[in-house]
């Protein structure tokens, strides 16, 4: 497993916070979301991996306790 980062997240919020994420701040820039491959719960909160525009390739985890967003 990657390590963990903190990063901003920009979502879908509709009948919950984080239904889907739409743009990750990777660098200083905002990038988009092209795709959502794959979306689980765990323990923690919310998981999602996601393709941006520029293909990277992110697994964004959402911590429900702290309301902070981290990628591997």
């Amino acid at each position: 497993m990657g390590e963990r980062v903190n990063v901003s997240v920009r979502c879908h919020s509709g009948y919950t916070y984080a239904q889907r994420p739409v743009q990750v701040e990777w660098l200083g820039q905002w990038l988009d979301v092209k795709e959502l491959v794959e979306e689980k719960r765990t323990p923690e909160g919310r998981v999602f991996k996601v393709v941006c525009t520029n293909q990277m390739v992110f697994e964004l985890h959402y911590n429900e306790a702290t309301e902070e967003w981290s990628a591997e």
